[in-house]
């Protein structure tokens, strides 16, 4: 985002307020779609980033489920979930990071195999579409840009953790 601050404060209520009236998470895809016009960026690198924070929260969800389970007892069938949900967060981040990176995700010689099947012009739309995608995970490109995103995506959990529980206290739930 390089426009003034205000203007993503105002981009970011929106999609909030949308979030609270419509299922779905429709608010993040307003919020894309009006970011993407202000920001003068692709739709599909928007969306993209949208998709990265929303990776970066299930991450953080696995990491605080990890500290539950070394602490607390759960039963098999909940350890099995959590392992299982945590090699599918493994294997999305792995994968978006070489989607971050065009000359891994889709290279030259990608786009002349996919010639012999497909005409030019839709190997030229998909290359167009990898690089939009690869502009949108951009951060991941920045390993200290991600090591940021994701301990504040891990603060802003663990914050909603502690208000739950204090609230099942509050109301001598748990």
């Amino acid at each position: 985002w390089k426009g003034p601050f205000s203007s993503y404060m105002r981009v970011h209520t929106i999609g909030a307020f949308i979030n609270g009236l419509f299922p779905f998470k429709l608010g993040d895809v307003a919020k894309s779609v009006l970011m993407a016009k202000k920001a003068e960026a692709s739709r599909v690198a928007i969306l993209t980033s949208v998709g990265t924070e929303y990776l970066f929260n299930a991450t953080s969800l696995l990491v605080l489920w990890a500290g539950g389970i070394v602490f607390l007892s759960f039963p098999v069938a909940f350890r099995t979930l959590f392992f299982v949900m945590a090699a599918a967060s493994t294997l999305l981040l792995g994968g978006y990071y070489v989607l971050s990176h065009p000359t891994l995700a889709w290279g030259r010689r990608a786009e002349k195999a996919l010639r012999l099947i497909v005409p030019a012009a839709v190997a030229a739309a998909f290359r167009k579409f990898f690089q939009h995608v690869g502009e949108g995970l951009a951060l991941l490109r920045h390993p200290r840009l991600t090591a940021r995103a994701l301990s504040l995506s891990f603060a802003a959990w663990g914050v909603e953790i502690v208000m739950v529980v204090l609230v099942l206290y509050g109301f001598h739930i748990a």
